[in-house]
């Protein structure tokens, strides 16, 4: 009966990291989760532990980890502001973490996985033949490769 109360206590704790807001997950810490769970830091961290190998403080940090990705991946803010949002106060201790669970810094991380928006196609204008079009984009590469 006991083993079903602490997978169950490890899972909502679990829910409620996973499922966070950014905002939420800023403040998120395991007193902070163990006061919302109605129980001890104590016992909600070993409990945690016991069941997912893995301490929670980690488990939170991590969370903050992939929601930093989420937003170099998906927003043009600075390291400094994702770094604020998920309070941390200092954006170098910051960087630190992120790129310890990682691999690398955020800011080659953006660099690594900006997807910018590819140029929007024109179809040839009506009087073009299609040789025509062709020998104007031959023409052009070797403009360019060609500098004087």
């Amino acid at each position: 009966m006991k083993e079903k109360q602490k997978n169950k206590l490890s899972r909502r704790a679990a829910q409620k990291v996973d499922n966070a807001s950014t905002e939420e997950l800023a403040a998120m810490t395991v007193n902070s989760l163990a006061n919302e769970l109605d129980v001890t830091p104590e016992h909600l961290s070993r409990t945690f532990t016991a069941d997912y190998e893995c301490h929670l403080k980690d488990y939170i940090e991590d969370a903050k980890m992939n929601k930093a990705e989420d937003l170099l991946k998906n927003t043009d803010l600075q390291v400094k502001e994702i770094a604020k949002r998920l309070d941390y106060s200092k954006p170098g201790y910051f960087s630190d973490v992120f790129k310890k669970h990682k691999g690398v810094s955020p800011k080659k991380y953006r660099e690594n996985h900006n997807s910018q928006p590819e140029k929007e196609i024109q179809p040839p204008k009506e009087e073009e033949s299609i040789w025509q079009i062709f020998k104007n984009k031959i023409i052009k590469y070797f403009q360019a490769k060609v500098h004087y």
